[in-house]
C-alpha cells in the first residue's frame, strides 16, 4: 500500500498521549513498521504532529500530490495493471521479514513460475530481448 498526502496537509500524527491515551486502531503496530521502533516510540510518546513535507521526510507518507485522491486512483490503476498473483505475493511476503519469510518467498516464486503461463511468457520475452526490461505494460 502507498500513502499519498496533499502538500496542504498540516496535521499528520498520533497525538493521543496528549489526552492520556495511546494510539489505538493499530498505531502502535503500524508506525514502527514505517519508521522503526525507536523513532515510532518517540513520535507517539511526544504526541508529535507534522505537516505533509515533514511526513514525507520521516517516511510517514510515500509522496505528495496536489490531489492526493487523484494520485491514489492513478496508483491503484497502475497496481491493478500488474499481475495479480505477483502483487498478492509481494503483499503477503513482505509481512514476514525473517528466514521463514525467505523460505516462503522461494516456494511462492516457484509456484508462480509453475502455475502462471503469462509469467512464463513474460520471462521468455525477457530472455529473448537480451535481458532488457522494457515497457512490458
Amino acid at each position: 500500500t502507498m500513502r499519498v498526502a496533499s502538500p496542504a496537509a498540516v496535521s499528520i500524527g498520533l497525538p493521543e498521549i496528549r489526552i492520556g491515551i495511546f494510539p489505538g486502531a493499530g498505531g502502535t503496530q503500524r508506525l514502527p513498521r514505517l519508521i522503526g521502533k525507536h523513532r515510532a516510540r518517540l513520535f507517539m510518546m511526544r504526541g508529535t504532529i507534522v505537516d505533509a513535507a515533514q511526513a514525507l521526510k520521516l517516511g510517514l507518507v510515500d509522496e505528495l500530490a496536489p490531489s492526493a485522491l487523484n494520485r491514489a486512483i492513478e496508483l491503484a490503476e497502475e497496481f491493478a495493471s500488474r499481475p495479480a498473483g505477483a502483487i498478492a505475493a509481494i503483499m503477503r511476503l513482505t509481512q514476514q521479514l525473517d528466514d521463514e519469510g525467505l523460505e516462503e518467498e522461494i516456494t511462492s516464486f516457484a509456484s508462480l513460475l509453475r502455475d502462471d503461463p503469462a509469467v512464463r511468457e513474460q520471462l521468455r520475452r525477457f530472455s529473448l530481448n537480451g535481458s532488457k526490461i522494457d515497457k512490458l505494460e
